[in-house]
């Protein structure tokens, strides 16, 4: 059904493949619907979607509100490339930028990147530097705090937040002791999970 919309409503591929880095830097193919229009980057260059961008169809838009453009990555969950929970992986020409912007990035490929965690749940997509050091603040929080409740917690979470639940309330229910380092974490001195 979505894959029809998808061809019917717009040019271009209904899977959308993309190279992402994940655990220990390696590269892997992901794989999501499409959501944007056919070949955009050709003029808008590789870049963050921002919010209201021209590049994202219509039917995009409900996709990504939903999540339902990221249901082909359980093929990734399946293969090993990634977990359900853990660092959304990001594209390795974006990886190189971060890593001299933040020198602590690759802290998060130390575990296998997830379809959802942590930062994904309580904050808003990337949109500039600051946007991922304050992700990966939570990204290490739950690297260090990682356990089978906190994994729970955070899958529980995503599907509160697709049912647009209260965003205050998520946050309750992810609650653990040590999330104070967050702010720690946020600036570079911080010498959490080094």
């Amino acid at each position: 059904g979505v894959a029809l919309l998808i061809k019917l409503t717009s040019r271009g591929p209904v899977i959308y493949t993309q190279s992402r880095v994940g655990r220990n830097g390696r590269r892997f193919t992901i794989y999501k619907l499409r959501t944007m229009h056919h070949n955009c980057e050709v003029a808008s260059g590789i870049r963050w979607a921002t919010k209201g961008d021209i590049r994202v169809t219509r039917l995009g838009k409900f996709l990504r509100v939903t999540h339902i453009d990221e249901l082909p990555q359980l093929i990734n969950v399946i293969r090993g490339d990634m977990g359900l929970v853990g660092p959304r992986p990001e594209r390795p020409e974006i990886v190189t930028t971060l890593i001299q912007a933040i020198p602590r990035y690759p802290l998060r490929h130390h575990v296998r990147p997830g379809v959802t965690g942590l930062a994904q749940i309580q904050l808003p997509a990337d949109t500039d530097i600051e946007s991922v050091r304050r992700k990966l603040a939570l990204d290490l929080v739950y690297i260090r705090n990682s356990s089978l409740w906190l994994y729970l917690r955070i899958v529980l979470g995503h599907f509160l937040n697709v049912i647009r639940f209260s965003l205050r309330w998520i946050r309750v229910l992810l609650s653990m002791t040590g999330a104070t380092s967050i702010i720690a974490l946020v600036h570079a001195g911080s010498s959490a999970c080094a």
